[in-house]
Parts: structure tokens; C-alpha cells; sequence
């Protein structure tokens, strides 16, 4: 996503993105692909940059 210069992509198949989402926002069960725009859509047009701070914060819950 950085070396192509796009800003706006969410990788809602990533399992590590998935599960920061889930954390973050204390959702019981793991966020399906359609629920992805209900929690980021207010980071658009920054989603990959959304999406770098769960893999952080993915990171960091291990």
C-alpha cells in the first residue's frame, strides 16, 4: 500500500487488522468484511495509515 502510494485501502482479509479492530472497539466476535466500513469509514481517505496503527497496536497485544 505505502510503495504504491495509496493512501485509502483497508485490508479487511488481514487477520492481524481484523483483530486489532476487534479489540479496539470491544466487539465480541471478529468483524466481518461488511462491518469494516461501519468502524472505518471516518479515516477514509487515510485508511492505510488507519490500517499501519492496527498492525502497531496488533503488535503490541502479543
Amino acid at each position: 500500500m505505502a510503495k504504491l502510494g495509496r493512501l485509502d485501502v483497508m485490508p479487511v482479509d488481514d487477520f492481524g487488522v481484523r483483530s486489532a479492530l476487534m479489540q479496539l472497539y470491544d466487539l465480541p466476535d471478529m468483524p466481518k468484511k461488511s462491518e469494516f466500513a461501519t468502524y472505518t469509514n471516518a479515516w477514509s481517505p487515510y485508511r492505510s495509515i488507519g490500517a499501519w496503527y492496527l498492525w502497531r497496536y496488533a503488535d503490541s497485544q502479543k
